[in-house]
Formats: C-alpha cells, structure tokens, sequence
C-alpha cells in the first residue's frame, strides 16, 4: 500500500491488481506503534509518520479510504460489500 499512498501524495503510481491493497500497511503501522512502545527509534517512527500522513491526505471528506476504489472506481463504493472489502473497519 506504500506505492498506493504516494499515489495520493503525487509521488507514485498505481496498476490495481485487487481490491484490498491496504491491510500490509496497516499490519506495518500496528507492529510498528508497538516496537515505538517498547523502545525509541527515530527512523522507526519517521517511517509511521509518513504512513499515517498518507493515509491522512487520501482520506476522502468523509474519513473514507480504500485505494481501490478511490483510484480506479470511486463511484463504486460501498456497492459490493461482501466481496471487495469496501466497508468501514
């Protein structure tokens, strides 16, 4: 989801090969935020920092993020919810 999010910042670009590209990124940010519990690491947290910015500046209006449908099918949201994870978490 990496290459994703600079998407949103300009700096990316992106061919969609499936509908939940986000959840390594999160999966990132948890193990992360809990390393940054245990001990200081600057560039550790340099790296959640820039995530979280990302993912902040490709959230629609709403709060609304999920790559696949911002960047390829936006006015498909939330219409197959069973089987292309476009639903709140």
């Amino acid at each position: 989801m990496i290459r994703i999010l600079r998407i949103f910042s300009g700096t990316g670009w992106y061919t969609p090969a499936f509908g939940a590209d986000g959840s390594d990124t999160a999966k990132f940010l948890e193990a992360a935020c809990y390393t940054l519990v245990k001990r200081d690491d600057p560039k550790l947290s340099s790296h959640v920092e820039e995530q979280i910015e990302w993912i902040r500046t490709s959230q629609w209006d709403d709060g609304y993020v999920n790559s696949y449908f911002t960047l390829v099918e936006p006015e498909n949201r939330f219409t197959n919810l069973r089987s292309l994870s476009s639903r709140p978490c």
